[in-house]
């Protein structure tokens, strides 16, 4: 059954992830008047119903954004532009493939960069579709990215590759580890508006 929640004059979808092992609350939009939050198996509905009545403000000015996202069969997204699929790809050329070489082409030396600016390393780079996650760092400072990074402008794909060069030297989300993002990224509150607006493309 499904579940609604009214924010302002509008009634919103609300669909309900639970995982024990969620530290934390976690919302996004889905689409327009569709919202998804995830979080362990305790919170209550209460408090999460006051968790959305606290983001509203964000939620009701942002979630039309999300509409740029909802492309045409003929369409795709490269580098945060819609694209007709022919001016991008030959006619027997899969779009994976595209969107993995391309993402391997432009963001490998975007991350070098980076590397270099913030003295932080990765041991190895990997490019592979996810469907849940723009990237992660492992406890050996392997950073792994998505391929589907490359449809997003830069300014989102270099909040990602920040934030996992940042768990190089930090493996949680504490103070600190924010502290050093916005040293390279003063405006990565901004930038992660983007984020979680993304998730139609995982």
């Amino acid at each position: 059954m499904k579940q609604y929640v009214k924010l302002g004059e509008d009634d919103f979808e609300l669909e309900i992830v639970r995982k024990r092992n969620i530290k934390h609350i976690y919302l996004k939009i889905l689409e327009p008047k569709k919202l998804q939050i995830r979080t362990n198996i305790w919170l209550s509905k209460e408090e999460i119903l006051a968790f959305i009545e606290k983001k509203s403000p964000w939620i009701l000015k942002n979630h039309q954004n999300i509409s740029k996202n909802i492309l045409n069969n003929d369409e795709m997204l490269y580098l945060g532009t819609i694209f007709k699929k022919d001016q991008l790809l030959n006619q027997k050329e899969d779009i994976d493939k595209f969107y993995r070489n391309k993402a391997i082409e432009k963001i490998t030396p975007m991350v070098y960069s980076f590397a270099d600016t913030m003295g932080l390393y990765p041991t190895q780079i990997k490019f592979r579709k996810n469907k849940r996650r723009w990237g992660s760092c492992s406890y050996r400072n392997n950073i792994n990215l998505n391929t589907n990074l490359i449809k997003h402008d830069i300014k989102f794909i270099e909040y990602v590759v920040v934030h996992e060069l940042a768990h190089i030297k930090h493996k949680n989300h504490k103070k600190e580890f924010w502290a050093l993002v916005e040293k390279y990224l003063p405006d990565y509150k901004e930038r992660e508006r983007l984020y979680l607006l993304s998730v139609n493309d995982l």
